[in-house]
């Protein structure tokens, strides 16, 4: 077993113990300790328990393909599945985590930082292939806690852990001291705090607004201090109200920001719809609404080089591409900058795009491999063009463009039976309005002899 196998059995096994034990302490601490209501909570369990596993036997049995074990055991499998993309994400943060292990990489710097070292985790892998197609930029290793330490660091994670600690140290010990609704409600509180710790194990609600929202309420309700059990609340102090002075301008500003982003995004919603209609006047016009309103919007960059990519216009492609970099780095943006460059005669840097595409990005996106290969076919280099084009029909056997440019290499090595098989793969994938269409068709009949039907 590799090393980042072992270590993320170890650091989750641990993750896993710490938070059994935080359940385990919560409900020894709040359970009632005897009477009607500690018989009343075992009836109720066991009126639930008994009719439910009753019914699920009784579906299993007789539920004519409702089995809840079927179900149970599928949900299992797709849980599976999404364990190994886990796997890539948790071992490239683990990555992040021992090369910088007291400052991070810097916070909110995760998806900046990601894609170079996905590739260094995939080459240490005996199995690459397996986890290729999870290879992708990611803003969250959908863990939490290993974030927060790959951004922060070891000391930030401890300072994160601590905090937690005392909340469910505190929030226990007043639900202890508390009777009746008000214990019910802090013990409420407590249970919703750790489900969502928990859940930042394998998601990241910490890093979203409404997780975080919540997990900050709930804490706040376990641990506040109801005023009737003391005097009556002294006057808030003057910093209390310029602190809420500023929150409240800080949300309004933040609700600016959201309108702004919306009203970029119906913009951006329409340019990719005509871009998907190859209508690319509205597409352009759509497009440089949505850069008007949003101008640092990277989805909106990435979206409006396309379009000049589309409409022939690589040179005022390239700026909106290379702005997209700073969002969201991925294959596709790294065939289109290849693309540009190569179209604008920049072959250093087209070549050092599909280079770095193909290794950070590697067996998830098709054209990425095929345009690389065309690249490497126009500078003579057909056994470099003949692996990339394996890799992308590895991928996606039906992309017509990859069976075009194969027709052609096979031609140029003299398999005259390979490229006619490739070209005839070609014309049952192409889109009807393809202009390569009738050339490919004499192309054909010259390989086989006779005519190709129409």
């Amino acid at each position: 077993m590799d090393p980042i196998t072992v270590a993320l059995i170890t650091v989750g096994g641990v993750f896993v113990l710490i938070l059994l034990g935080v359940h385990i302490g919560v409900a020894l601490a709040l359970r009632p300790r005897s009477g009607p209501s500690g018989r009343a909570l075992w009836k109720l369990g066991l009126v639930v328990l008994v009719p439910g596993l009753a019914a699920a036997a009784a579906l299993e049995t007789w539920g004519r393909g409702i089995g809840p074990l079927a179900r149970a055991l599928a949900t299992f499998t797709q849980v599976q599945a999404a364990g190994e993309g886990r796997r890539l994400w948790w071992s490239t943060a683990l990555r992040m985590v021992v090369d910088h292990p007291l400052a991070g990489v810097g916070e909110g710097r995760f998806r900046v930082a990601y894609p170079p070292y996905q590739a260094r985790v995939l080459a240490s892998l005996p199995d690459p292939d397996r986890l290729a197609v999870a290879a992708a930029t990611v803003e969250s290793p959908h863990n939490d806690y290993l974030q927060i330490a790959a951004e922060l660091g070891i000391p930030g994670l401890l300072l994160l852990g601590g905090a937690l600690a005392l909340l469910l140290r505190d929030g226990t010990a007043a639900a202890r001291q508390a009777q009746g609704t008000e214990r019910a409600w802090r013990a409420g509180c407590l249970g919703g705090l750790v489900g969502v710790l928990t859940a930042g194990m394998v998601g990241y609600p910490l890093h979203t607004a409404s997780g975080l929202y919540m997990a900050v309420s709930m804490a706040a309700l376990a641990v506040v201090t109801p005023a009737h059990r003391g005097t009556a609340p002294a006057a808030a102090p003057r910093w209390q109200w310029w602190l809420l002075v500023v929150v409240t301008a800080l949300g309004f500003w933040q609700s600016a920001r959201l309108l702004q982003t919306y009203a970029a995004s119906l913009h951006l919603h329409r340019g990719s719809e005509a871009l998907l209609r190859r209508d690319l006047p509205a597409a352009m016009d759509a497009l440089e609404r949505a850069h008007q309103v949003s101008p640092r919007d990277s989805q909106v960059r990435l979206a409006l080089g396309r379009a000049y990519g589309l409409n022939g216009r690589p040179d005022l492609a390239l700026s909106h591409l290379r702005a997209g970099l700073h969002g969201f780095d991925g294959a596709p943006l790294r065939t289109l900058l290849g693309n540009a460059h190569a179209l604008l005669g920049q072959d250093q840097m087209a070549e050092e795009m599909f280079r770095v595409g193909v290794t950070w990005f590697p067996g998830g996106y098709a054209p990425l491999h095929t345009s690389y290969a065309r690249f490497l076919a126009a500078r003579d280099r057909p056994g470099e063009a003949a692996r990339e084009l394996s890799r992308a029909l590895a991928t996606d056997p039906n992309l017509a463009e990859a069976h075009y440019l194969l027709s052609y290499l096979r031609a140029g090595s003299g398999d005259q039976a390979g490229a006619a098989a490739a070209l005839r793969r070609f014309l049952d994938l192409a889109t009807p309005g393809d202009p390569r269409l009738g050339a490919v068709r004499t192309l054909l009949r010259s390989l086989e002899g006779h005519a190709v039907p129409h």
